[in-house]
């Protein structure tokens, strides 16, 4: 009896330390996350797609100082979009072939309104910045942006302008972008009792805009809303508009009206007192200021563009991070968590609607002479 419970008592010690010697730690999963990134990095557009670039860059950094997610590194493949939606959904495609899962972009209403439907199997997901197209990402369930949609800032502008006339010209560039900031704030304006006298658009890479203006100004408007893609064809119309020997006060978008566009133009006369509606944040802020002054340190410049626009791009990096944390690299997941998530960032603070819209709403009127820029916050 005492001899076979020895044998079991051996038995049961050799099972203990075989499986002790067979067992091994799980392979912990090291390698690197890779996201992407599409924006504008080459032509007009490229003022803010390389703001972007570099603010996410920043962001990236910063996340894998702090042991990256779950202690894996990022890293980011970052695709030349050009503003083009035809660029854009096959940069999106190139990036999904090679695997990626997660891309910050489009930087560009036309791209990121050609990129959301990609999105919409769930095969990856996106955010965009610089994206303020009516319903640029409501195409899918996995397509989210941190801009505010035209018709909030169109609907300021055209506020403030029928204050002032009340007969307006319209001149549009036909993309994404260019209509429907144009249509909000003819909706906007004429449901006020504004008159919109005359309504011109153009197609992408028109360079001679002189007959649109010209017809313009036979219908003789107290003012004109521009609403160009890109900041070159501001400038363009704005140098047309003084060759012509017009004087019609201005009203635009962000990206008619900017200290780049005043800088280029020689400090045009057309553009005293001209104005627009910004998403905006305070750039005193010691939080925006310390991020500020990071970008002037790392790159030699300041931050392009508007404030708001490129450092959304390095929040949309922060809680895209945040949601990985917790969910891993699977887009359905990511969704689900940016549908609950509340994120204080940068430059701003964040939640998300079920199109995919982000509930930032902090606005200011933004004009610029020589003076400088100048900023009235809009409560």
């Amino acid at each position: 009896m005492n001899r076979k419970i020895s044998i079991v008592g051996v038995v049961l010690v050799l099972v203990v330390i075989g499986g002790w010697i067979s067992y091994r730690e799980p392979a912990k999963n090291d390698s690197p996350i890779t996201i992407g990134f599409v924006g504008p990095l080459t032509g007009a557009p490229a003022l803010w797609g390389e703001g972007a670039k570099n603010t996410v860059a920043m962001a990236v950094d910063e996340i894998n100082a702090n042991g990256g997610i779950n202690s894996r590194k990022i890293v980011v493949k970052y695709e030349d979009s050009k503003c083009s939606p035809k660029d854009a959904v096959s940069s999106t495609q190139k990036l999904v072939s090679e695997g990626v899962k997660i891309i910050i972009g489009g930087d560009c209403s036309p791209e990121t309104v050609a990129m959301a439907p990609l999105s919409k199997n769930g095969e990856f997901f996106m955010i965009a910045g610089v994206t303020s197209s009516d319903n640029a990402v409501a195409s899918s369930r996995y397509a989210f942006r941190t801009s505010p949609a035209t018709s909030l800032i169109a609907e300021k502008v055209a506020a403030l302008t029928f204050k002032k006339y009340k007969r307006m010209a319209t001149l549009t560039e036909e993309t994404a972008f260019g209509r429907s900031y144009t249509d909000d704030f003819t909706k906007s304006y004429t449901d006020l009792g504004g008159s919109v006298v005359a309504a011109e658009s153009f197609a992408p890479n028109t360079n001679d805009l002189r007959s649109e203006i010209t017809k313009i100004v036979s219908q003789h408007p107290e003012a004109i809303l521009l609403s160009p893609q890109s900041p070159a064809t501001a400038l363009q119309i704005i140098r047309q508009m003084e060759d012509l020997g017009v004087k019609i006060p201005i009203a635009g978008s962000s990206v008619a009206l900017s200290k780049d566009v005043y800088e280029k133009s020689g400090h045009s006369k057309l553009l005293a007192g001209a104005f627009t509606v910004i998403p905006y944040i305070n750039a005193e802020d010691p939080v925006v200021a310390r991020i500020v002054n990071l970008y002037k340190e790392k790159y030699g410049t300041d931050v392009p563009y508007n404030l708001f626009y490129v450092l959304s791009s390095y929040d949309a990096v922060k809680m895209t991070a945040k949601a990985m944390d917790k969910c891993g690299e699977d887009p359905k997941s990511i969704a689900d968590e940016f549908r609950t998530m509340e994120y204080k960032g940068v430059a701003g603070e964040y939640t998300f609607l079920e199109n995919g819209d982000s509930s930032f709403a902090r606005f200011a009127k933004y004009s610029i002479d020589e003076n400088g820029e100048h900023f009235e916050e809009i409560r």
